[in-house]
């Protein structure tokens, strides 16, 4: 990324999420939307690529 400046201030560096987001995106070839899927259950959400083995990893919620 060129240019520009961010500052992060709270209890999460949002900003460095981002980036991570980001790198594991461009790592992963670019999926376009109609790879992505979601298993549902009572207990859990899961988010994957591709499979349901192959998961997207999430940011930890603040707390």
């Amino acid at each position: 990324m060129a240019g520009g400046e961010v500052r992060q201030a709270g209890p999460r560096k949002l900003w460095d999420a981002v980036l991570r987001a980001r790198s594991w995106f461009v790592s992963q070839g670019h999926p376009s939307r109609d790879r992505f899927g979601a298993t549902i259950t009572a207990d859990r959400q899961v988010y994957w690529v591709d499979e349901p083995g192959h998961v997207v990893p999430l940011c930890p919620a603040a707390g």
